[in-house]
């Protein structure tokens, strides 16, 4: 959805073309109530050869003026947006995935096997050493198996409270990643993107615009999921890479 506001009314092209228009009717309604107060056969040709092509000049000039001026003001608009999309594509292909991924040795992670039998609840969403994060990197070694954000946790729950089950508290990792509510399903299994260490930023924005579910970007060797982790870009990385 487009945040552009629209533009007001009187604005000064408005009260322009306004002004103008209004000057030619009192001009003309002027020039006719004085030339119908002499002679009416030659005040009416006066006013057909003189007046009236002076008026049409007038108001083909605001005509011209209006239409024209929207029509560049929307020509331009267009161009811009195209050479921004330009300029960031650009720029993304011009940056290494690896320049600007965050490496293995700074990504924040847990082993699953750790963490399979934990309470979402108590010993994930509250446990001390996880409350600032917003996703979760689960590996498995240095293969990076599950990234779940909080808000996945969050409609986990949500859903289990909706049907009205008992023992939320109970609920562990392990059962999220069994559950089989499609979106939580898809986000769960298929939220990350792999990429080669080879790749450009624009392969790895073109990799999250093609898959709903993924908001992360893994960059292995070959791109391959079985390949130990070489790096991490989230969406959000991404984003400021992005911005024009």
């Amino acid at each position: 959805m487009s945040n552009k506001k629209p533009k007001p009314f009187f604005n000064a092209k408005n009260i322009i073309a306004i002004s103008i228009a209004g000057l030619a009717v009192f001009t003309i309604l002027f020039i006719t109530v004085k030339v119908l107060g002499s002679d009416l056969d030659e005040g009416l040709d006066f006013v057909a050869k003189s007046v009236l092509p002076l008026v049409a000049t007038w108001m083909g000039a605001i005509i011209a003026y209006y239409f024209a001026k929207d029509n560049f003001d929307a020509t331009t608009e267009q161009s811009d947006k195209m050479i921004d999309k330009l300029t960031m594509e650009k720029r993304l292909e011009s940056v290494k995935v690896t320049d600007a991924m965050i490496p293995l040795s700074k990504i924040q992670h847990f082993q699953l096997a750790d963490f399979l039998e934990k309470k979402i609840m108590s010993e994930i969403l509250d446990n001390e050493s996880m409350k600032g994060l917003n996703r979760f990197l689960f590996f498995d070694g240095k293969k990076c198996k599950f990234i779940i954000h909080r808000s996945i946790f969050d409609r986990f729950i949500t859903v289990r409270l909706s049907k009205e089950e008992e023992g939320v508290q109970e609920l562990k990792l392990k059962d999220l990643i069994a559950e089989k509510d499609k979106a939580i399903h898809d986000y769960v299994h298929n939220g990350i993107s792999y990429i080669s260490q080879a790749g450009c930023l624009l392969d790895a924005k073109k990799l999250i615009d093609d898959n709903k579910s993924s908001e992360d970007i893994i960059v292995t060797r070959t791109s391959k999921e079985n390949e130990d982790v070489l790096g991490w870009i989230p969406d959000t990385l991404l984003a400021e890479y992005a911005k024009v």
